[in-house]
C-alpha cells in the first residue's frame, strides 16, 4: 500500500529550525529564508535597458544558460540577456524567460512555462493558459520541471528528497536533461578512472567526486546543512543522494541501462529498531531518532528511510529506478553549448538588461 505523509505547517517549521539550530554557520537570523511572495517576481534590475553589449565568458554564465529548458535555450528566435547581477534572460517574440521556470509576458504579467508540442505553453497564476512557438520540437507531449504542481516540481527538481517522502518506481521521464548527464558522466569516469567495464559496472560515490565521497562515505552521512545546500544547486548531489552506488550495462543500441533499487544502507552505530517507531506520525519518528540517536535532522530523515526501504529487503519488495542513458546526445549537446557559446563571444550580441 503507497505510504501517504501529511506534514502540518507547525511540524515543518519545528524541523526547519532544528536545521538552523545545527550548524553555527547557517544559524544567522534570517539565512536562507525565502520570501515566496516575492521570488517569482522580476527584480528592478532586470529592466531592459540600453546598455553596451557585453560577453559572456564566465563558467558561472555557462551554467546560468544550461539551467533553461531545451525549447527556451534551443530555440533559433531567442535572445539572450544578462541583468547587472550576472543572471541570463532569454528574449524570445517579447516574452522574458528566466531559469527558474517564470516568465514576463509582453504586457509585463508574470506566468509560469513549459515545453508543449514545437514551443512553450505559458499558464499565468490564475491557470490561463497561451501558446508561444520557439522552433523546437518537444517528443513527450508536455515536459517542465514545473509540470504537476508542486510534486512534479519536486519530482523533477528534488527527486532525492521527494522519494523519501512519496517512494515511488521512476523512470527516465522522472529525470531532468541535466541530472541525466550526471549518471553519464558517472559512468564515464567509473571507466576512465576507476577501469570498470563499458561493457558492465558498477559506480562508487567517487565517481561523482572527492567532495561528495567525502560526505556520504562518512558514518551518519551528509550534514543537514549539506543536504539542504547540495539539494538546492547541486544536480550531482541530488542524483548521488538519489542513486547512490548504482550499476550500468551497455545495450545493443549504444545506449547505458541503469538499474537500481530504492534502498538505504544501514550506519553501523545507530540502532534504532522499525518496532520502536510504530504508531507514530511522521515528525514523531524523527524526533524520537534524533533523541536517541544524537542525529541531525536529515540523518534522522535518512535512517528513517533505512527502516522503510533497507537494502536488506528481498529484492522483490524493492522499489525500482530504470533509465536509459545515450551517451551520443551529451557529446553532441557538449558540442552545440560550445558553439553557441563561441558565437556569443565571437558576435557580442548578448545585451545587458
Amino acid at each position: 500500500m503507497k505510504k501517504v505523509i501529511r506534514l502540518t505547517e507547525s511540524d515543518l517549521e519545528k524541523i526547519v529550525k532544528k536545521v538552523l539550530k545545527e550548524q553555527s554557520v547557517i544559524g544567522a537570523p534570517n539565512y536562507g529564508v525565502i520570501d515566496w511572495k516575492s521570488y517569482n517576481k522580476p527584480s528592478p534590475q532586470q529592466k531592459v535597458t540600453n546598455k553596451k553589449n557585453v560577453k559572456i565568458t564566465s563558467v558561472k554564465d555557462k551554467k546560468n544558460y544550461e539551467i533553461f529548458i531545451d525549447c527556451i535555450k534551443n530555440s533559433p528566435k531567442k535572445q539572450i540577456l544578462k541583468t547587472k547581477s550576472g543572471n541570463l534572460i532569454i528574449l524570445i517574440d517579447g516574452y522574458h524567460f528566466y531559469n527558474n521556470g517564470r516568465v514576463k509576458k509582453p504586457d509585463n504579467e508574470m506566468a509560469n512555462y513549459f515545453c508543449y508540442e514545437d514551443g512553450v505553453k505559458i499558464k499565468n497564476d490564475s491557470g490561463k493558459t497561451t501558446y508561444l512557438k520557439t522552433g523546437v520540437k518537444t517528443y513527450h507531449k508536455e515536459t517542465s520541471k514545473f509540470s504537476g504542481g508542486l510534486e512534479g516540481f519536486l519530482r523533477k527538481s528534488f527527486p532525492n528528497v521527494a522519494e523519501i517522502f512519496d517512494t515511488k518506481p521512476l523512470t527516465s521521464e522522472d529525470f531532468t536533461e541535466p541530472q541525466k548527464e550526471v549518471v553519464h558522466n558517472v559512468i564515464q569516469n567509473a571507466i576512465n578512472q576507476r577501469k570498470q567495464s563499458r561493457k558492465q559496472g558498477c559506480t562508487e560515490y567517487i565517481d561523482y567526486d572527492e567532495e561528495i565521497d567525502q560526505q556520504l562515505n562518512k558514518n551518519g552521512g551528509a550534514t543537514t546543512a549539506e543536504m539542504l545546500l547540495g539539494s538546492g544547486f547541486s544536480n550531482k548531489f541530488r542524483v548521488a543522494t538519489l542513486l547512490g552506488r548504482f550499476c550500468y550495462s551497455l545495450q545493443s543500441n549504444g545506449s547505458y541501462l541503469v538499474n537500481d533499487d530504492y534502498d538505504f544502507h544501514k550506519w553501523a552505530s545507530f540502532t534504532v529498531k522499525p518496532k520502536e517507531v510504530e504508531g507514530m506520525s511522521y515528525p514523531q519518528k524523527i524526533g524520537y531518532i534524533m533523541d536517541k540517536t544524537g542525529l541531525s535532522p536529515y540523518g534522522a530523515i535518512r535512517h528513517l528511510g533505512y527502516l522503510e526501504h533497507p537494502d536488506n529487503a528481498p529484492a522483490a519488495t524493492k522499489t525500482k529506478i530504470t533509465l536509459n542513458i545515450d551517451p551520443g546526445y551529451y557529446v553532441k549537446q557538449n558540442k552545440s553549448l560550445g558553439n553557441e557559446l563561441g558565437k556569443l563571444n565571437n558576435q557580442d550580441n548578448t545585451t545587458i538588461v
